[in-house]
Formats: structure tokens, C-alpha cells, sequence
């Protein structure tokens, strides 16, 4: 039976890249892909690209992207009459995404994660500020991201459905330091992928990750790996840089200190981030009646202060 390297993460999480990593630094001229992937017509073998880059994702490379159970069963049924010396394939956990406060996934899904020998999952300690990369910029106009539509529904038939009670709904329900994955003792066989370490320091803990795949990396294809790997890093300086200087925004809000938010392009969920942890950690809140935008300095946020006054709330921190 041809090994199948299986990458576990959520949409978001650069699983698209890890899987093409492993098929380019291995050497692969061809690999089997596109079973189940929306962008590609039908399944058959693909030349490795030498940049997978498109845009913010990595989708020039025609992986095996499995959505739910039934995916990933129809894909390892087609690999297995597949031959080549490995095949890869992503598993999305699309189950786990925009449920907050539930950790959902299909226990036939883990158990089938179980029987490959190689599995990554691309994770993080399930309380933690890396999570916020996750933590997705929503617009203003048109389409807005709801992962809390009930909560939204039932506030929007009070009648405050202006864009300053949207994000203060968001504020209340969302819990974004809490892991929206899969405990990750479920799954028996894997190398543990931290978020930061995928984002940051890749090009030099890629060894480990190949060390456990019991594959060699093509030396002369390392040096434009790692090129294309800085090039992806750059398209998600935003969302690393809103986890870094998270705590120091902050620090600025509560204490009055001046700090310039434009420099980190922060949209509506965001704002929204940033009121929770007011809400819950500080027992603050912000005057933000008619406020559509967040004001561009950390100090005058601080003049927008207010005692909360939302009751009985759960203590989160």
C-alpha cells in the first residue's frame, strides 16, 4: 500500500502549503491531486509546481482536499489504486470552524486519522493568543462573516442591528483564544505543527518535519523553497503581527497610552477582539453608540472607556 502523508489543519493554516512542501522539497516532478478540490476539474496527476502562490493561498498546487468524512474516505479509496511512492492529501477541518465554543468533529474522521502512518496537524495549545491569527478581518459593507448567526438573529429582532451592535454581539460571543480544533490526544500517530513555528521559522524546522516522513529533501530545490516560503510568510504579516502586538494594544487602551492602530489594518472582528477582552478581562466596555470605525490612536479609545454593563457574565479570564 503507497504511504499517504495526511495534513490536518483548518482552513487558513497554511495546510496547502505544508502539502505542497512535502511533494516539492521531496523531489516529486508529479503527484496524484485534485480529488475533491473545488478549483480543479477532475483528479488525475499533476507536475509539481515550482511557486504554488495565488494570491493569499496556495491553490497553484492541485492538492486532495478533503471537506468532511465522506471526502476523505472517497480520497484514500482513490489513492489506494493510485501508484506512486507517496501520496498527500489535506484534511480540512471545516466541522470545527466558526463554533467558538464547541470542539465538533467525526469520530469516524479521527479513527481513520489513526490508521495512517504520517499525519501533521497544524495546531496550538487550545487556550492561547495564536489563535488570533484566526481572528478574521470582516468588512463593513456588504457580505459580513457570521459565525454567531443565532446570537445575531435574536439581536437583530430587538431592532439594533447597526454596525456598532454587530460588533458588540461579536464581542460577547466570541472566545478568541480558545483552540476551534480537534483535541489533538485523539489523534495517535502525528507531528505536531505549531502555528507560529509554520509562520515563522519554517525554513529551518522543515528538517524535523521530513525527519518524521522518512523522506530525504532535494538539496537543489531548498534554496527556491525557501524563497516562496518568505514570499507566503509576507501575505500573512497582518494576521502575525495582530498576534504579536495584541496584548500591547491593549495594555495602550486600558492605560491611556498612545499607540497608532492604523498600522495594523484592523477591521470590524477585530474591534470586536478588542471590546470582548475590555468586556471580560477588564470589566470595561466602550461608548461606541453611532461608533462605525474604531478611532486610529490606542488613547483615544481609552477616552471612550466605560464601566460594563453587561450582568452576569462567565468569567473567561
Amino acid at each position: 500500500m503507497v504511504p499517504i502523508i495526511n495534513t490536518i489543519a483548518e482552513s487558513s493554516l497554511g495546510g496547502g502549503f505544508v502539502d505542497w512542501t512535502i511533494n516539492y522539497l521531496s523531489g516529486k516532478e508529479k503527484f496524484y491531486g485534485g480529488i475533491c478540490n473545488p478549483s480543479c476539474d477532475q483528479s488525475s496527476f499533476f507536475s509539481v509546481v515550482s511557486n504554488p502562490l495565488d494570491n493569499n493561498t496556495s491553490h497553484k498546487h492541485k492538492r486532495n482536499t478533503a471537506n468532511n468524512y465522506q471526502d476523505y474516505i472517497h480520497i484514500i479509496n482513490t489513492l489506494d489504486t493510485v501508484g506512486d511512492s507517496f501520496h498527500t492529501l489535506h484534511s480540512l477541518l471545516y466541522d470545527c470552524e466558526h463554533k467558538a465554543n464547541q470542539k465538533m468533529y467525526s469520530s469516524d474522521m479521527i479513527n481513520s486519522f489513526n490508521k495512517n502512518k504520517f499525519n501533521i496537524y497544524i495546531n496550538a495549545a487550545e487556550h492561547s493568543h495564536f489563535w488570533l491569527y484566526l481572528d478574521f478581518s470582516i468588512g463593513r459593507d456588504g457580505y459580513i462573516y457570521e459565525p454567531f448567526k443565532d446570537e445575531l438573529d435574536e439581536w437583530n429582532k430587538s431592532g439594533n442591528n447597526e454596525i456598532w451592535d454587530k460588533r458588540e454581539v461579536h464581542a460577547l460571543c466570541k472566545r478568541p483564544f480558545n483552540s476551534r480544533t480537534i483535541n489533538p490526544d485523539l489523534i495517535k500517530n502525528k507531528f505536531d505543527l505549531n502555528i507560529m513555528d509554520l509562520f515563522n521559522t519554517f525554513d529551518s524546522t522543515v528538517y524535523e518535519l521530513f525527519n518524521y516522513l522518512e523522506l530525504q529533501i532535494d538539496s537543489d530545490r531548498f534554496d527556491n523553497w525557501s524563497n516562496v516560503y518568505h514570499k507566503w510568510r509576507l501575505q500573512h504579516t497582518d494576521r502575525l503581527r495582530w498576534v504579536w502586538y495584541f496584548d500591547q494594544i491593549m495594555e495602550s487602551i486600558v492605560n491611556g497610552y498612545s499607540m497608532d492602530l492604523t498600522r495594523f489594518n484592523i477591521d470590524l472582528f477585530h474591534e470586536a477582539t478588542i471590546q470582548h477582552v475590555l468586556i471580560y478581562k477588564y470589566d470595561l466596555n466602550l461608548k461606541t453608540f453611532g461608533l462605525k470605525k474604531f478611532p486610529k490612536n490606542t488613547k483615544d479609545l481609552h477616552n471612550l472607556l466605560e464601566k460594563n454593563i453587561h450582568n452576569n457574565l462567565k468569567n473567561l479570564y
